[in-house]
């Protein structure tokens, strides 16, 4: 995820796709209550009446297997009606014509059969998004356990790249935790031969013939830091004192980074945000719905 957890609750907007919180992460649901009482607008997309849905400003109660043509419709919405952030666009992102070209075709009234979500309220949710300062997208299993999760995945990051709400607080790409570490400590002693995991998993594999040998869990923690470049700063210490660290934290000073992409530039080759829309079978207008 781009942000970090803490960032929901001062969202004004939230997109929930497919994305039970409630059931699956009750600590970010809690911030997700707490983003409502402080005024967040809040969009369900869910086949279910999940927990979230009961406090949402809209519920969008799509069919089974069309994420993508929703979220086609909604990138239809926000360009048809100029809903967009035509500067952040222009200046930061790529593809607009061929993405306008794909999506132009995925207007809510034409699709409204797939998705089995009115017309109306796709064009509403897609006002409330775009008129917020600051927006989160959140999505989880409901997307990523379909064979076009990746599709739609990028179709949603193209969402948050339309209307600027990429690269700075309080908006962003959140899916299961916000690249943060955190230092635990037992809570007892450990009674009869009780292992702890690491060295379970060290014990296993010395008997398969690789040996492995830790003293302690700072040690394991240290070659990870020197593995990953991403990780290096976040020291044992670091994370006793701060709490929470988020990568990346690449040097011994650095004290974080809360949120990705500032000033919105990407890791991409122009540093711009590549667009991303594409028509597939079963999500076309007039098509046979896909089954999943």
């Amino acid at each position: 995820m781009s942000n970090a957890i803490g960032d929901i609750e001062k969202s004004k907007c939230l997109l929930v796709f497919g994305y039970n919180c409630a059931d699956s992460h009750p600590i970010v649901a809690r911030r997700v209550i707490k983003a409502k009482e402080n005024g967040a607008k809040i969009i369900v997309c869910d086949p279910r009446c999940i927990e979230t849905a009961r406090i949402a400003d809209q519920h969008l109660q799509l069919k089974n297997g069309c994420n993508m043509a929703l979220v086609n419709a909604f990138a239809h919405v926000l360009l048809e009606e100029n809903l967009y952030d035509k500067e952040y666009v222009a200046k930061h992102t790529e593809g607009l014509e061929a993405y306008r070209e794909i999506v132009k075709g995925y207007a809510p009234e034409d699709v409204e059969h797939l998705t089995g979500v009115p017309a109306q309220q796709v064009r509403q949710a897609m006002r409330t998004f775009a008129a917020a300062p600051s927006a989160t997208i959140m999505w989880g299993m409901g997307v990523t356990q379909f064979s076009q999760a990746v599709d739609v995945v990028k179709r949603l990051s193209s969402l948050a790249l339309l209307t600027g709400n990429l690269g700075r607080e309080n908006v962003g790409v959140f899916t299961c935790a916000d690249r943060g570490f955190q230092r635990f400590e037992k809570a007892i002693e450990p009674k009869y031969n009780v292992k702890r995991d690491w060295e379970i998993i060290s014990l296993i594999a010395s008997e398969m013939g690789y040996p492995i040998h830790y003293d302690s869990n700072q040690q394991i923690w240290d070659e990870m830091r020197e593995l990953c470049p991403l990780f290096y700063g976040v020291t044992y210490e670091k994370m006793g004192d701060m709490g929470h660290v988020q990568w990346p934290c690449p040097t011994l000073d650095h004290p974080g980074t809360p949120y990705l992409y500032k000033d919105s530039r990407l890791d991409t080759p122009t540093s711009k945000g590549q667009l991303f829309a594409a028509s597939r079978q079963g999500n076309q207008p007039g098509g046979r719905q896909r089954a999943h």
